[in-house]
């Protein structure tokens, strides 16, 4: 069974702490919404995730009603509640039924859930947590969890928003690893898991690459990015 793969190390001592990874997408006002535009998408995605994860822990099937009281504090109403389990529930089945979920219960896989990790990226400090990391026979790979609504849009246009993120994760890991991972999204109320290529990947990532070396400001606390705003003389 492989190693747990070691984080990327952190600049050193006086650099820039490490930027949020989640820092370097789009501007929310360029992207449209494809959500149910109900305030519930931060939620709604991490109880997911972790219902998946506890799927794989050995534990017994996770009770999704109560996650969501768990990570709403309590202050959502029971209908809501319910609601919200019965979309996690579908979900949850439509994963279990999937090649994915197959491959990580053979027992010659090993996978991390919610893997941490810190990466300079060309000196640019990035880290955050990828929602699964695993390695099969075929080597290591990434998966990121997403619960947006297709809407009629392709795979690759719901895709698009997440490439940087996404190339970011397999960079992290090809660095920790010294194996370039294949790096895919996993679109849970639809199931399609959709692999961008090294390609969309790489171009996605030269972008922002430029954004950053043009002197674009990354703001961890809301999430975006922006360019800099020059001051007065």
């Amino acid at each position: 069974m492989p190693r747990r793969p070691r984080p990327a190390p952190r600049r050193g001592p006086g650099g820039p702490p490490p930027t949020p990874v989640t820092a370097l997408r789009p501007r929310p006002e360029r992207q449209a919404a494809y959500g149910h535009g109900d305030g519930l998408g931060t939620l709604r995605g991490t109880v997911a995730h972790r219902a998946i994860e506890l799927a794989f822990a050995g534990a017994d099937r996770a009770d999704v009603a109560e996650l969501i009281r768990e990570e709403s504090g309590g202050l959502l109403d029971e209908e809501l509640v319910r609601a919200l389990a019965g979309e996690i529930e579908e979900m949850l089945a439509r994963f279990e039924r999937s090649q994915l979920a197959a491959t990580l219960r053979d027992p010659e896989t090993a996978c991390y859930f919610e893997l941490p990790f810190a990466w300079n990226w060309d000196g640019v400090p990035v880290h955050g947590a990828i929602d699964l990391v695993y390695r099969d026979a075929r080597g290591w790979h990434v998966v990121d969890f997403k619960t947006d609504e297709l809407r009629g849009r392709t795979l690759e246009e719901a895709s698009a928003p997440y490439l940087v993120q996404l190339a970011l994760y397999g960079g992290a890991i090809e660095h920790a690893t010294g194996e370039r991972p294949g790096c895919a999204l996993l679109f849970l109320r639809s199931g399609e898991l959709h692999a961008p290529g090294e390609a969309a990947l790489g171009e996605a990532l030269a972008a922002a690459r430029e954004l950053v070396d043009a002197g674009g400001a990354l703001e961890p606390e809301v999430g975006e990015s922006r360019e800099m705003e020059e001051s007065p003389a």
